[in-house]
């Protein structure tokens, strides 16, 4: 299952549940939010990798934040 849909659905649950205590009690709940949490690390090394690859083949990149070398990479053709 992807991280933003197993995110959503916890995020669900807990909005729905409305008790704190009995919300983070959840088993196995810890462990979904730590595995979520490297496969999150490992894309953003990912990207990171692409932005200095990019960065080596046009060294002008190196003059632009990352968010806005996203989006300037996101929007090219």
């Amino acid at each position: 299952m992807a991280v933003n849909t197993r995110l959503s659905f916890h995020m669900g649950r807990m909005y729905d549940d409305k008790n704190v205590k009995k919300a983070l009690i959840v088993q196995d709940f810890l462990t979904d939010l730590y595995d979520m949490s490297k496969k999150l690390d490992e894309s953003q090394k990912i990207l990171f990798q692409l932005l200095e690859r990019k960065r080596k083949e046009f060294p002008r990149f190196y003059f632009i934040y990352n968010d806005h070398l996203f989006e300037l990479l996101g929007n090219s053709k």
